[in-house]
C-alpha cells in the first residue's frame, strides 16, 4: 500500500538537502569569487551589481579589466557556478510542485505562454 507519511518525509527530506545545496552554492560564490574592481564603482554597493547593470562594453571594461585580467578570470568562473546555483534553486521550486502532484509540463507551458505574451508585448511598446 501507498504511506503517506513516508512519501512526505521522502518529499520534504529532497526537498531539505536540494536546500542545502543552494545555500552551500551560495555561500561558495560570496566567499570564492571575489574580484578588485580596475575603476572606482560610484552609485552600486557591490562591483557584481555594476558589471550586471553596465550600461556599455567599455563600462565592463573598466570595472572588470581587458581579456587576460585576473579579474576577468574569476569572473568568468562565478558565472559557471552562477549556473549550477540556478539549476540548483530551479530543482529545489520544481521538486516541490512534483511532490504536491503539480503537473510539471503544464507549469512549463504556462511558463512558455507567459514569456511570449511578455514578448509580444515588449514589442509592440
Amino acid at each position: 500500500m501507498y504511506d503517506d507519511n513516508s512519501a512526505i518525509s521522502r518529499a520534504v527530506f529532497v526537498a531539505g538537502l536540494l536546500t542545502i545545496l543552494t545555500i552551500a552554492i551560495f555561500c561558495w560564490m560570496s566567499a570564492a569569487f571575489r574580484f578588485e574592481p580596475k575603476e572606482t564603482v560610484k552609485g552600486f554597493c557591490s562591483p557584481v551589481i555594476a558589471l550586471e547593470l553596465a550600461k556599455s562594453a567599455k563600462e565592463f571594461v573598466e570595472i572588470a579589466g581587458d581579456k587576460g585580467d585576473p579579474n576577468r578570470i574569476i569572473i568568468q568562473k562565478g558565472i559557471w557556478v552562477d549556473y549550477a546555483f540556478i539549476a540548483a534553486y530551479w530543482a529545489i521550486f520544481v521538486w516541490l510542485g512534483a511532490s504536491q502532484g503539480v503537473n510539471i509540463l503544464t507549469l512549463f507551458c504556462w511558463a512558455s505562454w507567459l514569456e511570449h505574451t511578455q514578448r509580444v508585448r515588449l514589442f509592440l511598446t
